[in-house]
């Protein structure tokens, strides 16, 4: 275990006290990880541990705030960088594209990461917190690996994306063209060098939470290696395939350990009607929508926020 793992920590967006960073080692690719072991003395009966695996273009800092609110709650923190983002190596040579092969690589990661660093090393009860893309690859590793994690919480998760202005199975046939014309390396239309650093609160369609939108371009600002801009058409076919495995009703019913699925009301990326069958096909799924939220709702005003920890706390309190 590595110790020195880079992180980046500025003043509007402190690192809670007791983070230890690290790498793991998986073939050629290196995934950062950063675990809070210890929870604050004033925190009350430790809790066990909440695994977090952030969504699409995101990086462990942009959620120090989560992690010290699971803190104050009682949990220690283990958070990873998934492959192809954050300071986890990039997969392709243009370091801004988004890509992965297959979204079967993140299951395996957090498979592997768990079974060698975060049992090994943080103690039990293990829950999981996924937040869009993240919360894709819990419903994922769910299914594969039920035996260790006792509750998991969704947040958007990433089950469908919303409606192309055509039909959801002709952009699928424009992306699988594209993927035959130009490679699976080839960044999807409208810039493939895209700058997330760069959007205008104003235009942006994930949070009205004008303080934090400003705290996250602020880190990326200080340390644009940690930039993710549009996906590959390979990411896109691969996040395609993933997500009509999680269509498959028999494939959500195989997932049997209790979910709370958390949806954004005013979502823009992901459908919602979808998650909500998920939660209906899940044996021991729970939905709450938090009304007015955009996608991101860990990002989101202190009000939405707010209805999502008092979710998050009653569902945790169930036996």
């Amino acid at each position: 275990m590595d110790h020195q793992a880079r992180f980046i920590n500025i003043p509007s967006n402190p690192c809670p006290k007791g983070a230890m960073f690290g790498w793991l080692k998986r073939g050629d690719v290196r995934l950062r990880y950063a675990l809070w072991r210890e929870v604050p003395s004033d925190a009350g009966l430790r809790k066990g541990t909440v695994i977090f695996i952030p969504g699409r273009t995101e990086f462990i800092e942009k959620y120090f705030e989560v992690v010290g609110e699971l803190q104050q709650r009682g949990y220690a923190v283990a958070a990873l960088d998934v492959r192809g983002q954050g300071f986890s190596s990039r997969l392709i040579t243009d370091k801004v594209k988004g890509h992965v092969e297959s979204f079967q690589d993140y299951v395996d990661d957090l498979h592997a990461w768990m079974e060698e660093v975060v049992v090994t090393t943080c103690d039990g009860p293990y829950y999981l917190l996924g937040l869009s893309m993240g919360g894709h690859i819990c419903l994922r590793y769910l299914h594969d690996h039920p035996e260790r994690i006792s509750k998991t919480v969704t947040v958007a998760a990433m089950t469908a994306l919303k409606s192309w202005p055509l039909s959801a199975s002709f952009g699928k046939a424009l992306i699988g063209l594209g993927h035959q014309l130009f490679g699976p390396t080839w960044g999807m239309p409208g810039g493939a060098r895209a700058n997330p650093a760069a959007t205008p609160f104003k235009l942006n369609l994930l949070t009205r939470d004008k303080r934090r939108f400003m705290r996250t371009k602020k880190i990326m600002h200080t340390e644009p290696k940690l930039i993710v801009g549009v996906p590959t058409f390979g990411w896109l076919r691969a996040a395609i395939d993933s997500m009509e495995l999680l269509n498959e009703a028999d494939y959500v019913r195989n997932i049997t350990s209790p979910v709370l699925i958390v949806i954004a009301g005013e979502d823009h990326l992901i459908d919602t009607t979808h998650q909500i069958r998920v939660a209906q096909l899940l044996p021991k799924g729970k939905r709450v929508i938090i009304s007015g939220s955009r996608h991101e709702i860990l990002v989101e005003t202190d009000d939405k926020r707010a209805q999502f920890w008092q979710a998050f706390d009653a569902f945790m309190s169930e036996d």
